[in-house]
């Protein structure tokens, strides 16, 4: 996307637009839960908004491919637009697709289920965006035909997936017959003393994550100097590490509650960001390796081993503490007041954290130091992760992980 956005010519200001619109629409997961709870079987909603998801990616080729015939206002107008399109459809299911599969996984093998799925969609979507490099570099990223047959082949991929995933059975697919006001929800959710915690605790997350998300890779190579193409391998790396680490967590779930898993993973997330603190432009971890391979490459490498463990971690014990809660009838809207409330808390943090930068780079005192503003913004983040720690401690949650 950010090789097209530069290959149409977009403005910072229409690029930050067409980048933000996740995180902006996010709060239509609870519109799309309460029309389909309210009107609509919940498979062939889901089902309904996944192909108008990946049908905007089509449309999308199209408009690319005819966008210099198009004067450049209506061009950018109408490609916010269907990328708006795309982003609601996909928000409006959000908290469905979550329901509706764990109502057939086993409390038991819940965090192991989890596990497994996402360590394969972290494999299989490297993979995919390896191959989508070499793909478009071999078409030739300077014609604007190159990204239509890109978006053309995610509209066929994403809706084969749409159409495999439709057959997967639902025990409860039918609108509720109560009707239940979605005030009523909202009030019993944030009441809740299962669903509450993990509020305030996901919120502080991404909050903490906001710190350092957007800046790490800027740092990586403006402070580091190190190449783009060390840090794709990185990636890669923690990416694998991830992907093996699921058995181990899916073993820790069924011996260990699912509270321990979440807090080993955020302790560790404390001691990576104050890692990432101490690993000042002129600490000599970066230098390990000599002449024999990239610079900074050996530095990084356990810092990303470890977070490729964590995100795995975080992900199963999250999804199976948000999808095994007690009281099903507000299941649906807590899981998506977790994911808008965490998705706003991290697009707030991402802004005021740019400001943040800023201030830290004119800071006399700073320019006496070895640290950079990235440095400074990394001890927040630790700070972050150790605060929720004592929320999590107040998570009401079976004692064993199911």
């Amino acid at each position: 996307m950010s090789a097209l956005e530069r290959q149409l010519d977009f403005s910072n200001f229409q690029i930050g637009i067409v980048n933000s619109l996740a995180q902006v629409f996010l709060p239509m997961q609870i519109v799309g839960l309460v029309i389909q709870e309210r009107f609509f079987h919940r498979v062939k909603f889901w089902g309904f908004c996944s192909t108008c998801q990946f049908l905007a990616y089509g449309l999308l080729g199209v408009l690319v491919l005819f966008f210099n015939q198009i004067p450049q206002p209506y061009g950018v107008m109408a490609f916010i637009t269907i990328m708006a399109m795309s982003v609601i459809a996909s928000s409006m299911i959000g908290p469905i697709g979550l329901t509706w599969h764990a109502d057939f996984v086993p409390r038991r093998a819940s965090t192991g289920f989890w596990s497994k799925r996402n360590a394969n969609y972290l494999l299989y979507s490297t993979i995919s965006t390896v191959l989508a490099g070499v793909l478009l570099q071999s078409l030739g990223t300077g014609c604007n035909l190159s990204y239509s047959i890109m978006l053309f082949l995610g509209m066929i991929f994403g809706l084969c997936s749409s159409a495999m995933q439709v057959d997967i059975p639902d025990t409860n697919p039918f609108p509720k017959t109560s009707k239940d006001n979605p005030a009523e929800q909202l009030k019993a959710v944030f009441k809740s003393r299962e669903l509450r915690p993990l509020i305030i605790f996901f919120g502080m997350q991404a909050v903490a994550a906001g710190f350092t998300g957007a800046f790490l890779y800027i740092y990586l190579q403006k402070e580091i100097n190190m190449q783009i193409t060390s840090q794709q391998v990185l990636l890669a790396i923690s990416t694998l590490t991830g992907f093996f680490s699921a058995g181990i967590i899916r073993r820790m779930g069924l011996k260990y509650s699912r509270q321990f898993i979440l807090g080993l993973c955020t302790f560790i997330l404390a001691v990576l960001a104050l890692w990432w603190g101490i690993m000042t432009p002129g600490n000599p971890l970066w230098q390990i390796g000599g002449e024999w391979l990239p610079h900074g490459f050996l530095g990084a490498l356990p810092i990303f081993m470890i977070t490729g463990f964590t995100t795995i971690g975080l992900a199963a014990s999250r999804e199976s503490l948000i999808t095994t809660q007690r009281d099903k009838n507000i299941q649906g809207m807590g899981i998506a007041i977790i994911y808008a409330g965490t998705g706003v808390c991290g697009a707030i943090t991402g802004i005021i954290s740019g400001y943040f930068y800023g201030v830290l780079e004119n800071w006399s005192w700073l320019a006496g130091t070895p640290f950079k503003p990235f440095n400074i913004m990394a001890f927040i983040a630790a700070a972050g992760y150790l605060a929720t720690l004592p929320v999590m401690f107040r998570l009401k949650a079976p004692a064993k992980a199911e």
